[in-house]
């Protein structure tokens, strides 16, 4: 297997198990197993599949049953992969066009070096201060972190309240810095 294929789907796992990494990754809840079949298509019902103890057991699986359980994989690895974004050239285009630009690591990291214009809210703080962002609900908004790990958690959490127009950019400073982008050290604009 590959190791992408691991991470989903290690060699020993039961249903139970596949079924919380795969809800891990939707926006919506999975109440049971077959909740997670219907993903697929409804008349998919893998009742007797509950256990796949590695990949020389499935050679024992109907064709129906192995290309179903393919299907759902295939969505489960489709649903955690990483937020869609933009790169840091894209996500300097954005802020130049009037995109908010919204960093959000934490104020000690921000003072070393942040795009120039951007506005820090940290993460941890960012559901509590959404009442700031409401003039940009609609609007673009570029979230940008050292990494974009924090900045696809931000990207979630504007989502989950209805924000429209946030994109994660991706690679985040590291990726900024790398590119030759300008970098300003100092205080926090907020």
């Amino acid at each position: 297997m590959s190791k992408w294929l691991r991470q989903i789907m290690p060699l020993n796992f039961d249903a139970g198990d596949f079924l919380q990494r795969l809800q891990s990754c939707l926006s919506f809840p999975l109440e049971n197993w077959e909740s997670a079949q219907l993903l697929i298509r409804p008349s998919l019902m893998l009742t007797s599949c509950q256990r796949i103890e590695s990949t020389e057991n499935m050679k024992g699986l109907t064709f129906f049953k192995s290309l179903a359980a393919t299907a759902l994989l295939i969505v489960a690895v489709s649903a955690c992969s990483e937020p869609a974004g933009v790169d840091v050239k894209q996500g300097a285009a954005m802020q130049s066009q009037g995109a908010l630009m919204l960093d959000v690591r934490e104020p000690d990291e921000y003072v070393q070096g942040h795009a120039p214009g951007s506005t820090l809210i940290p993460l941890g703080q960012l559901e509590k201060r959404l009442s700031e962002l409401g003039a940009h609900k609609n609007k673009p908004i570029a979230l940008i972190c050292r990494s974009g790990n924090r900045s696809g958690a931000a990207l979630k959490i504007l989502e989950k309240a209805g924000f429209t127009g946030a994109v994660n950019v991706l690679g985040g400073m590291n990726a900024w810095t790398k590119a030759g982008l300008p970098v300003v050290t100092g205080t926090a604009s907020r």
